[in-house]
């Protein structure tokens, strides 16, 4: 068995070297940053398992690897194939947390029913659980108009995870969870009962820390000893926040952020958006394919223009004007809670396109050269506000304001006061520029 290419060439290559063996199974705990395909990595699991052909089926897109290519580095690999599997209406009630295909698509030898299931998430054999508000999980769909079915929210948010592996639903109006009861009537009785047609049971578990209260305590028998049919994985991205005695009985393993050149093949197969967009939108992600897609889905071209402005009047001395414009993105911090890491995120990737440009690296972006090697400027419509900003700053500086900018970051996920923490950021970027213009070469503080 061969599992896909993931971007995690090192858990790729345990989890083959653990398959090659038979030794997959038990309790797994994928833990590691948002968007970096561990729920994905899971299905994959599962449906290896559960392969009807030999060998078995390829992985499928975007994760399709080269005939014999082997998991070594997570830089440029094989081309990618086809496009990402539909997912079908439903037939049943979203109380089974599974949708029913209404597609014909044929089979094939290349592609067996397990696997085809598996790919659009209605394998009766899969369970995938994730936090929902309180009801959610048993409501049922309902007919549209022209008598089709229209699942409800769990189904729908299967079929968006059935398109894209990376989908992620977290903006509901009430609090999510994964409550009691959707741990006692569908989890505990899957890895109680047998198969019903695959080898193995996949019963993932996705954000586990957000167990209703108390209920960690349910899992631990099943965790320590769970039936030799069945994989339980739980994935979760805030490890620390799980009951030790659950972080005992489980096998870690961890993910890294993926690589931007990785992510770049993937977003296209993903997103019909402009090349340049879609590296920018990896460069700008820190490895997460879901803050990548969240960036090219919203606001992208919006927080680079601001971080261009804040540069510019940081540069021209504009200490108040920065202080208004703290003021501002706190408020629409409010309103889009993605909007300001987009902002520092994208703040940092400007401040090391400018280092690269310091070091003459940005008139080989224009001629198109060095391309797959070295670093590679992200912002490369940007050459004349980038020259503007490396003129303007120290190498040393602009690494300072790289470090300033993840720093507020992870300040402001800890729920920080936004405004007093972008107000100091902005006033830390003019403070780093050089002398007004006139005296180029001359880096020091303003007066």
């Amino acid at each position: 068995m061969r599992i896909g290419d993931f971007g995690q060439p090192r858990v790729e290559a345990l989890l083959d070297e653990m398959l090659s063996r038979g030794r997959v199974g038990g309790s797994f705990l994928f833990e590691g940053p948002l968007g970096v395909g561990k729920e994905a990595m899971a299905v994959e699991l599962g449906r290896l398992l559960n392969c009807e052909n030999d060998p078995p089926c390829p992985a499928r897109p975007p994760f399709g690897r080269a005939p014999g290519e082997a998991p070594a580095g997570s830089g440029s690999r094989g081309a990618l194939r086809g496009a990402p599997a539909r997912a079908a209406s439903s037939k049943r009630a979203a109380s089974t947390a599974r949708i029913e295909s209404s597609e014909t698509r044929p089979v094939g030898p290349s592609r067996c029913g397990s696997c085809h299931k598996f790919d659009i998430l209605q394998h009766p054999d899969l369970l995938l659980v994730f936090p929902v508000p309180t009801g959610t999980w048993e409501e049922g769909g309902s007919e549209g108009r022209g008598g089709e079915f229209k699942p409800g929210a769990v189904g729908q948010i299967l079929q968006a995870k059935a398109r894209n592996p990376y989908y992620r639903h977290d903006q509901f109006e009430r609090p999510a969870s994964i409550q009691a009861e959707v741990l006692r009537e569908h989890v505990l009785p899957a890895v109680a009962s047998r198969p019903v047609e695959a080898r193995f049971k996949t019963i993932i578990l996705s954000d586990p820390e957000k167990m209703a209260f108390g209920m960690g305590n349910l899992l631990l028998k099943t965790l320590e000893e769970p039936p030799a049919n069945c994989l339980l994985v739980l994935a979760t991205a805030e490890p620390q926040r799980l009951l030790p005695t659950i972080l005992s009985r489980c096998q870690r393993i961890r993910f890294q952020p993926l690589d931007p050149e990785w992510m770049e093949l993937r977003l296209r197969e993903l997103y019909d958006r402009p090349p340049a967009q879609v590296r920018l939108a990896a460069s700008v992600s820190q490895g997460s394919m879901l803050a990548a897609a969240r960036a090219l889905e919203g606001d992208l071209d919006a927080a680079r223009d601001f971080v261009f402005g804040v540069f510019e009047g940081a540069i021209d001395g504009q200490t108040l004007d920065l202080l208004e414009t703290a003021q501002h993105l706190a408020q629409e911090h409010t309103k889009k809670r993605h909007l300001v890491p987009l902002t520092l995120q994208m703040l940092a990737t400007t401040a090391r396109d400018a280092v690269l440009v310091a070091q003459g690296v940005g008139a080989k972006a224009t001629a198109g050269a060095g391309a797959g090697a070295g670093p590679r400027l992200v912002n490369t419509d940007r050459l004349a506000a980038l020259e503007r900003v490396a003129a303007a700053y120290s190498v040393e500086a602009l690494h300072g304001i790289v470090r300033r900018a993840e720093t507020a970051e992870r300040q402001i996920a800890g729920n920080a006061f936004v405004e007093h923490t972008l107000a100091a950021l902005f006033v830390d970027v003019g403070a780093l520029a050089a002398q007004p213009a006139g005296t180029p070469g001359q880096k020091g503080r303003r007066r």
